[in-house]
């Protein structure tokens, strides 16, 4: 039974980092397209902006953008979302105890290899406030994961019923993934 569960965790993983890699690199981007930036023939306007200072672009959405509200928040409270999953599972597949800073460095490590394939390839724009973002979101991910042990306990006997349902249709469990990603 353990197995199962330690490869239904391994597949929800690989499954959330593809689903991961797809938001932030590729978004809607045509394969064709795609080959073109990985063999550098894409015609990508060097528009993008690279951002380098700390919390210039996590201010600028904060108090001097002029647009919507709903797309300031979306940024940045998405890219702290986007990672909490990473935070949160990482500490359940790991076969040792894996500490706090272990998986902030382990979630900054991922987020820089994402933001230099964008800066790289031209994916989009390399910002130093999505490294931020993203690690802080793993932090909150990890301290997630610590309340479920001591503060949840109850809860988590009251719900083992469902989670051993949910584990033997790894198909329910990766739609629930996916309803909480969005």
């Amino acid at each position: 039974m353990r197995g199962f569960k330690r490869i239904g965790l391994y597949g929800i993983f690989i499954i959330y980092l593809l689903i991961l890699t797809n938001l932030i690199l590729f978004k809607s981007m045509p394969i064709e397209e795609m080959k073109n930036h990985f063999t550098f023939q894409a015609e990508v306007p060097f528009w993008l902006e690279h951002n380098v200072i700390p919390f210039k672009t996590i201010l600028f959405y904060l108090f001097f953008a002029d647009m919507n509200v709903m797309i300031r928040v979306e940024n940045i409270v998405g890219n702290i979302i986007a990672f909490m999953p990473f935070g949160f599972l990482l500490p359940l597949l790991m076969k040792r105890n894996i500490n706090f800073k272990s998986v902030v460095m382990a979630t900054f490590c991922l987020s820089l290899l994402y933001e230099l394939t964008q800066l790289i390839f031209s994916f989009g724009s390399f910002d130093v406030d999505d490294l931020i973002l993203n690690t802080l979101g793993g932090a909150l991910g990890y301290v997630t994961s610590n309340v479920k042990q001591y503060a949840l306990i109850p809860f988590i006997s009251m719900v083992k019923g469902l989670l051993l349902s949910i584990q033997s249709s790894p198909f329910l469990l990766f739609i629930l993934c996916i309803f909480l990603l969005q």
